[in-house]
């Protein structure tokens, strides 16, 4: 025989009605028996997860918002009447609880790796290693964000790729990335059958970069300095590397200025490549990647754009969330806006 011992009232933050917060007032009874004095009370476990301010659908709520409508958790705390802590604790917990039980890794055939600055300061690690599914380009769909790793080195991603596990590994074909050397010394030791390709955007980074290098080098030549505005070499510093017919009339109008002044004549005699460091430099670099870059040709879908897109929409989340300070939470929210979670969510 059971009798109730004592009650208490437990608010509970529930899904908004439109713009007004919703807070639930429940009656928690604690009962005893009489026969053995042992206590129990009511299991509001269908309503919210343990001792938590927030119901499963507030959760849920503000899960969608943040994952489908990239709105700010202190939004949705503030639509919810609750604190951004507690919020912002529930919805990574219930997205990374949604991506465990999935198997994001399950049909990965292609990966992008990149990286990013994610915090700005001058003590820490600042740089993270990003790896992409590419897989789903194949059917038209946007590549999603796989995971993050702290640093930027062949060892980061060499440890990431063999906590994945032999049977991840076997199965990647294409590895994405840019003219970094550490990329392709990671999937050599760890991927053996991959291909690794290297798209035409980041050739043309490359050769972009030693063409400036070029620049800044005449420039301290000729003045000793770095240049200012109203110098030619300075003025020009982006048109040089905007394509002709991109170029507007007054830019065309400055490089042709700076390719007709008689000082850069030196330029344009044959053995002028011989005395130019930056374009030895950049030959030896298409030399030792030049297998990843024909390699763009012959395997469709191996273009690492989709994986500079995620890190421009990481960009977009942490203006969102006005900077992040741990990396972990970083990393959750990072999965939460930009990887798998959104099909999850909508199918």
């Amino acid at each position: 025989m059971r009798r109730v011992r004592t009650s208490r009232e437990r608010t509970v933050v529930h899904v908004p009605l439109g713009s007004d917060a919703i807070h639930l007032k429940v009656r928690v009874r604690s009962y005893e028996c009489v026969a053995c004095a042992r206590m129990w009370h009511d299991d509001l476990g269908t309503l919210a997860s343990g001792r938590t301010l927030l119901s499963r659908a507030a959760v849920d709520w503000a899960l969608r918002r943040v994952a489908l409508e990239s709105a700010s958790v202190a939004a949705c705390a503030r639509t919810l009447g609750c604190s951004w802590n507690a919020l912002d604790r529930a919805v990574r917990a219930a997205g990374m609880r949604i991506l465990s039980e999935s198997d994001p890794y399950g049909v990965v055939t292609r990966i992008g790796v990149d990286e990013h600055v994610w915090r700005h300061g001058a003590s820490g690690d600042r740089y993270v290693t990003v790896t992409v599914d590419l897989t789903p380009r194949a059917d038209g769909r946007p590549a999603r964000l796989l995971d993050m790793v702290p640093g930027r080195s062949a060892q980061a991603f060499a440890n990431w790729l063999e906590a994945r596990g032999a049977r991840f590994r076997d199965r990647v074909e294409v590895v994405a990335m840019d003219a970094f050397f550490g990329w392709k010394q990671a999937a050599a030791r760890m991927l053996g059958t991959a291909v690794e390709a290297i798209d035409p955007f980041h050739v043309v980074h490359l050769a972009a970069g030693r063409l400036t290098m070029v620049r800044c080098r005449l420039q301290r030549e000729a003045t000793g300095r770095r240049g200012v505005k109203g110098e030619r070499l300075y003025d020009c510093r982006r048109a040089l590397l905007k394509t002709a017919s991109l170029r507007t009339p007054r830019q065309r109008e400055r490089v042709d200025a700076l390719l007709a002044d008689p000082v850069n004549d030196a330029l344009a005699e044959p053995t002028a490549t011989r005395r130019c460091p930056e374009l030895r430099s950049l030959g030896r670099t298409l030399k030792r990647h030049r297998a990843d870059i024909l390699a763009y040709f012959t395997h469709r879908h191996s273009s690492n754009g989709p994986t500079e897109a995620i890190n421009g929409r990481l960009e977009t989340l942490r203006g969102i969330a006005m900077g992040f300070d741990n990396l972990e939470h970083y990393r959750q929210r990072s999965l939460i806006h930009s990887g798998r979670i959104k099909d999850i969510l909508t199918h």
